[in-house]
């Protein structure tokens, strides 16, 4: 499992198709959403009893969102099936904490 960095912008009708509804600048060049396989991290520890992994996205904040002035999220990329608990879990919903 790891997190890659997006390369095209995207909407909240995304599809695993297109990032956005409008005609064929939308579409993604591959399914499930277009990303920088150079810019993707690995989980780097997590907690196995809790089934959480953590991912250290210092190197994309500081490479796409302050260097490029780009931000069109992260996506998790897998080659095997995962679940992910998404916002219907309060306690185990995917989120970015900052730390120094």
């Amino acid at each position: 499992l790891k997190m890659c960095p997006i390369t095209k912008q995207w909407m909240m009708l995304a599809t695993w198709s297109y990032g956005h509804p409008f005609g064929d600048d939308g579409k993604w060049g591959q399914g499930g959403g277009d990303f920088d396989g150079d810019g993707c991290v690995l989980a780097n520890k997590g907690d196995a009893a809790n089934k959480t992994l953590i991912f250290d996205v210092s190197r994309w904040f500081t490479d796409y969102v302050k260097g490029r002035a780009v931000n069109y999220g992260l996506l998790l990329v897998s080659d095997s099936p995962y679940t992910v608990l998404g916002e219907g879990s309060g306690s185990y919903s995917p989120r970015i904490t900052f730390n120094e």
